[in-house]
């Protein structure tokens, strides 16, 4: 089967060299600096609202008991564990969430803003890991994950091209996902499931071997 590369970012940050009148120092350059960890991700406070007539789902930013916080552990968070739960220190509710791949996708959890939430995360071979968290009365969505993941290699040119979010989106900032190759957008749509949290994008043709692709999402 023929094979292409995903490249999915969520925005591009440019690093800079500067110069200084130290002496140069000689021997092997030091290797980069690893990439910091992924952290657990909990939203504010949001209201899930009645479908659309599309079928699409949407949440508003809310302070009342009828409000959930959603959750997540981005993939590789806790790379041995099994599965997870969320408990809110404040009404007793707990959640259990099975995870994969060392996280899991967002999942809602009702709670106000200044909650204390636990997560229980039972390690493979019994052990436990505890995360506190506290839900915050502000935040702006994000990623927890793409799949393809980030800099993957040899990936199907039919595959689909999936972002994760940590609440729910609109599809109004759905339509702004793109897919570029060189800089120019593959033409294509974008598929957002009914609660909001997944974006599919498909392309309108499949896509061509051995190319990079960026995976585009706006930060606003």
């Amino acid at each position: 089967m023929s094979k292409s590369v995903l490249v999915a970012l969520g925005a591009l940050t440019l690093v800079l060299a500067c110069l200084d009148e130290r002496p140069s120092v000689v021997g092997p350059n030091p290797p980069p600096p690893s990439p910091p960890p992924p952290a657990a991700v909990v939203s504010n406070p949001v209201q899930m609202v009645a479908a659309t007539s599309t079928g699409l789902s949407r949440s508003i930013a809310v302070t009342s008991d009828a409000s959930v916080a959603y959750v997540a552990l981005p993939p590789g968070t806790i790379p041995n564990g099994g599965f997870a739960t969320i408990s809110n220190t404040r009404t007793g509710s707990s959640l259990p969430v099975a995870m994969e791949d060392g996280g899991f996708d967002a999942v809602p959890i009702g709670a106000v803003a200044g909650d204390k939430l636990d997560v229980n995360v039972r390690l493979d071979g019994g052990a436990n890991r505890f995360l506190a968290l506290v839900v915050p009365l502000s935040r702006r969505p994000g990623v927890v994950r793409t799949d393809p993941p980030p800099r993957k290699r040899d990936v199907a040119l039919n595959t689909a091209i999936v972002a994760t979010f940590s609440e729910p989106i609109d599809a109004t900032s759905a339509a702004r996902i793109q897919v570029l190759l060189n800089g120019s957008p593959v033409r294509g749509s974008v598929v957002l499931t009914a609660d909001g949290l997944r974006a599919d994008f498909q392309p309108a043709q499949q896509l061509s071997p051995n190319t990079d692709y960026v995976l585009s999402i706006p930060k606003d």
